[in-house]
């Protein structure tokens, strides 16, 4: 390295003062083709560098370059140029509109490309395109205009991030998650801390050709995010305010109410009593213990222990098991637990920002405050973060800059982790029958105050499934969860021109992501109660990465070149720190010495490295002929020193067809280009550090120390897995009204990354080891057209994606994972499970397919069981969708915008967990959906709904084929309307710009069952998860 840097310096100085003999100042100007109007702002920059200016309001420009250098220039919504300087040291340059940008430039790695000359599959989100949207994550500004990504919901909780999957699943138990890249180098930090507003624009890279130089990394894809940054000559300072409220995005599954629910316990009780194998009863008898119990068993208000009605308990229901017709409620308003829960959430999102520079500086500032109180109580995020991104120009042979940024954001949420814990407030809300009160009553209905005048929680008179001891509104009320968070972002380059052509930049990252979680559980209810305990946890990021750019180009003729050499190297150091304590002494306190007994204490450091040698080529011919090449050599800390380092290389073609000669009589396609690439990315992100090592852990008995082996053992053989990655696209332009891509790929993974069970013999349970391969192949079509294009334009967009996901190879025959089994010929998300074959329609048990065999065990055919131990597991059906994407319009008119997008999904299936949790056979204190009604009631019944049948409560909602349902779903995503006010207007408040607009997120969703919510996870697998909010707000933008 150090001789390295050594060579660089001495061509500094032998090199740099004679090379910049020739440079000349070119002074030009920037106009519009259509109407030859001038356009300030646009971008002039020398290619290959980041030197640049942006024209004035009269779009003039002037820029000092070399007689060899080309200029590229750009302005949103028109078709970028490149032009040669030679001898023309003041030209005039008209840019054409280009409504589907196909000309602009792209991120990519390491640097921007045209995007017509460009070999790989990427996709640029820009920052206008999410700009009117109320966002609290930027990441969701992707859904719905990303081909071939899919996106969960995310959580409801403000700021969290959804999870993202690009082209299908490149990995089975290692990560399939794609890198994130912010302004040129990884990113291992909280999305979260990154604020819409200050994002200039994300990309999306899907391919071998796009990805492979980011090496043990980009095997998932890559997303990049860019940040803004200030223009030369252009000062501009902004406020923007926006405000609006939220509320719950998807309904809550329709449930059945007191009325109907206490017949319909009493009906499961009976039954129980008539369907006992062992005692059975007449019909008579049970139904008559049913209603007014004996001397030896319960009635049914006995066994659900709370009675809300003004009818006695004996009196309630008869043995017709029918209502008394007299009965009301005593506290109607009283027994609604989800209104009890959430509320009408309120968000605030405020930004100040200011730009600007001279012919050698620029700069962006900003400061942003968010505040979003959802709609779920004490779930609130509030949030700020400032940003300073100067880079200067000193000289003609140097650039320099610094992008430094801040967040502090605190967040309070409910406990939503754990899917069937009980202080999960929609678990909880969701399954308790609608017959509990929140509050303690009298006998005549009254609520019951404490001394202060507080009403009363009543936590204790419930059923035995209506989790008494529990009470979410006061565990929501007097528990707390509040995650602190603060991240530093700072990155800075130097540019160093050393001969014609030949440029070199070293780029430097520091990023600090530092968490405290305190979780503090009260001693009065839930598990905690009786003692009280808190737990904290502080865990650090501590990321350093630097690299060394070489980059060459040169142009003649026809012919043009670019190659480019460099290094990286980056490190990730994590601390974690754990402590938990019991038996408070003062109320309101959550700090540890308020507890007298510690019962967990742990902390660790890991740490994680990667070098790489990366080197691209690129050649163009005649503006029509493209070619690339790449190759990157990285080693990774998780893999032993022998088996440590990989090869990663891709190789990409274009033909843009359209400016062939024979192509000139065709002057209405605009857009001919066809593209191609193969390469290969490998994958190093297993859930272990130190996949490769035996590691012992600190296990002190008593007061004696210890150690003990780990439980995964250590590989030294592991190594990359390795994904192969083809792609061949057709992009199009027709009378610049429409246009698309149609683009097919396949991706191969080899060595899969499988964490694989061991003999319990060998003293360990699992072990790291490559085996096993999988594909994923598919097509992706994006169409953009404009059906009316004139004062009032309308554009619509669609994206439709397909792929299919296949393991090749297992290290074993089958892997069972909960609701999917792993096998040769099936996807990673298949569902394999015991297949629902009706109900019996002479006593109305479940009855399940089972495979009969021979004396040999030979499979002889079919038949039916009531016996779910004795059913048979089949393939029932998958999680992955046949089609997914999205459907956008935006009418434009003047100073006047309106968009809205919807997204979809057809085919593939959810495994509707929370639903199956409603239809029991009767859980005492456990509520129903209203599909109950549809259940057996007698002999010649015929339907899918088991009979009631209290003793078979938790075995009817055992995992079977029973529960999948259709994921097919429209949805509403966003909204958007806003307005900018013509120039004269804003001129009177003494304003360059004023902008109303208002939009909403999460409008409405359709689905095959109300309450259902197809986009949870990708497993297809429903939980009781935080609901996503629905978003409605409006704003204004100023600019002075």
């Amino acid at each position: 390295m150090k001789t390295i840097m050594g060579v660089v310096l001495f061509l500094l100085i032998i090199g740099i003062p004679d090379s910049y003999a020739q440079q000349q100042k070119i002074s030009g100007t920037v106009k519009e083709a259509e109407n030859n109007k001038p356009l300030p702002g646009a971008s002039v920059v020398i290619r290959g560098t980041r030197i640049g200016v942006a024209t004035d309001l009269q779009g003039k420009f002037s820029i000092m370059t070399e007689p060899s250098d080309e200029l590229v220039i750009s302005f949103v919504g028109m078709k970028t140029q490149i032009i040669r300087i030679k001898n023309n040291l003041s030209p005039t340059i008209h840019l054409e509109r280009d409504d589907l940008n196909a000309g602009e430039a792209i991120v990519i790695a390491f640097g921007k490309t045209p995007g017509d000359s460009y070999t790989g599959s990427a996709v640029t989100v820009r920052q206008d395109a999410f700009q009117s949207r109320p966002l609290t994550n930027v990441l969701q500004a992707l859904e719905g205009n990303i081909p071939g990504l899919q996106m969960t919901s995310g959580s409801g909780q403000p700021g969290v991030a959804p999870d993202l999957r690009i082209r299908g699943f490149g990995s089975v138990t290692a990560s399939s998650a794609p890198l994130f890249i912010m302004d040129g180098v990884p990113y291992s930090g909280d999305i979260s801390a990154l604020h819409p507003e200050d994002i200039d624009n994300i990309s999306v890279l899907k391919d071998a050709a796009s990805a492979a130089l980011y090496g043990s990394r980009g095997a998932n894809g890559v997303v990049i995010v860019t940040t803004k940054k200030g223009s030369e000559r252009k000062t501009a300072f902004q406020v923007k305010a926006n405000q609006g409220f939220s509320s719950r995005s998807i309904p809550e599954y329709e449930r059945v109410d007191a009325y109907t629910y206490y017949p319909l316990m009493w009906e499961a009780y009976r039954n129980s009593m008539i369907y006992n194998k062992d005692n059975p009863k007449s019909v008579e008898q049970a139904s008559q213990i049913a209603s007014y119990g004996s001397a030896d068993a319960q009635s049914i208000t006995d066994i659900l222990v709370n009675n809300p009605f003004n009818i006695p308990g004996r009196e309630l229901i008869g043995t017709d098991g029918k209502l008394n017709p007299n009965a009301r409620l005593l506290y109607p308003d009283d027994l609604n637990w989800e209104d009890a829960i959430t509320r009408t959430g309120y968000r605030g999102d405020y930004s100040l920002s200011a730009s600007g520079g001279t012919d050698a500086t620029t700069y962006y500032m900003s400061i942003n405050y968010t505040k979003d109180k959802s709609y779920l109580l004490k779930s609130e995020l509030e949030r700020t973060t400032a940003r300073a991104h100067v880079t200067t120009r000193p000289n003609n042979w140097l650039q320099t800059g610094l992008n430094i940024a801040g967040a502090l954001q605190e967040s309070s949420y409910p406990n939503t982790e754990t899917n069937t814990g009980y202080a999960n407030p929609f678990y909880f809300s969701r399954y308790i029958a609608p017959i509990y009160p929140i509050h303690r009553h009298a006998a005549t209905g009254e609520i019951l105050y404490d001394l202060s005048g507080k009403p009363l929680y009543e936590w204790t008179n419930r059923g035995e499934k209506a989790y008494p001891g529990h009470h979410i509104v006061a565990e929501t009320e007097l528990n707390s969860n509040v995650h602190k968070q603060n991240t530093l972002n700072a990155r800075t380059f130097a540019e160093i021109r050393l001969w014609q052509g030949l440029t070199f930049t070293f780029n430097a990252t520091y990023d600090l992501t530092n968490n405290l979680v305190t979780e503090y559980e009260n001693p009065q209810v839930g598990d905690a109660a009786g003692s009280g305990r808190v737990k904290r946890t502080n865990d650090r990021y501590d990321i350093v990465n630097f690299n060394q750019l070489l980059n060459f180009r040169r142009t003649w003729g026809n012919h043009r070149v670019e190659t480019l050499l460099g290094h990286e190297s980056y490190s990730n150091t994590y601390k974690f720190l754990y402590g938990k304590r019991e038996e408070e002494i003062v109320s309101g306190n959550d700090e540890f010495i308020n507890f007298t007994q510690t019962t967990d204490l742990s902390s660790y450091c890991n740490r994680y490295r990667t070098e790489g040698y990366f080197l691209r080529f690129d050649y163009h011919y005649g503006n029509r002929y493209f070619l690339s090449a790449s190759y990157r050599r990285d080693g990774s800390s998780r893999f032993h020193k022998d088996a440590r380092w990989g090869n990663f290389w891709s190789v990409g073609a274009g033909w843009l067809v359209n400016r062939e000669n024979f192509m000139k009589a065709y002057h209405w396609i605009k857009l001919l280009k066809i593209r191609s690439s193969y390469g290969q990315t490998g994958n190093d992100n297993t859930d272990s550090w130190f996949p490769w090592q035996n590691l012992y852990s600190i296990n002190n008995n008593g007061n004696e120390p210890g150690f003990i082996q780990n439980t995964a053992a250590g590989n030294r053989n592991l190594k990359w897995e390795l994904n192969k990655h083809f792609d061949i696209a057709l992009e199009f332009d027709f009378l610049n009204r429409i246009s698309g891509t149609i683009e097919y790929f396949k991706r191969t993974t080899n060595d899969l990354l499988f964490n694989v069970p061991q003999p319990l013999s060998g003293g360990v349970l699992t072990q790291w080891q490559n085996s096993g391969s999988m594909y994923n192949k598919g097509v992706e079509l994006t169409l953009r057209g404009f059906p009316v294009a004139r004062k009032v334009r309308w554009e619509v967009g669609i994206l439709l994606s397909h792929f299919k996901n296949e393991i090749t190879s297992l290290p074993q025959k089958e892997i069972s994972a909960g609701y999917h089994k792993r096998t040769a010929g099936h996807s990673i998300y298949d569902y394999f499970l015991p297949a629902f074959a009706g109900v019996d329609p002479e006593n109305g048990d479940a009855l399940y397919r089972m495979d009969t065999t021979d004396e040999n065990g030979n499979i002889t055919g079919e038949t039916t069981t009531n016996d779910l131990n004795k059913a048979t597991s089949y393939y029932c059906g998958t999680a992955i969708p046949k089609l997914f994407g999205a459907i956008d319009n935006k009418f434009t008119y003047k100073g006047l915008e309106f968009a809205f997008k919807f997204t979809y999904r057809l085919g593939g299936k959810t495994y509707d967990n929370a639903y199956s949790g409603l239809m029991h056979s009767g859980l005492y204190g456990r509520t129903f959906h209203t599909d109950i009604l549809n259940r057996w009631e007698k002999a010649g019944d015929r339907t899918n709904v088991p009979r009631l049948d209290s003793s078979n409560g938790d075995d009817s909602t055992v995992a079977t084929s029973q529960w999948l349902t259709d994921a097919s779903y429209l949805a509403l995503k966003s909204v958007t309307l806003s307005y900018s006010f013509p120039e004269k207007f804003p001129e009177f408040f003494h304003l360059k710009g004023i902008r109303l607009y208002g939009g909403g997120e999460n409008i409405f969703i359709l689905t095959h069952r109300k309450g259902m919510n197809p986009q949870y996870r990708f497993t297809g697998v429903s939980a009781n998860d935080y609901s996503p909010a629905r978003i409605f707000s409006f704003g204004i933008d100023l600019e002075f």
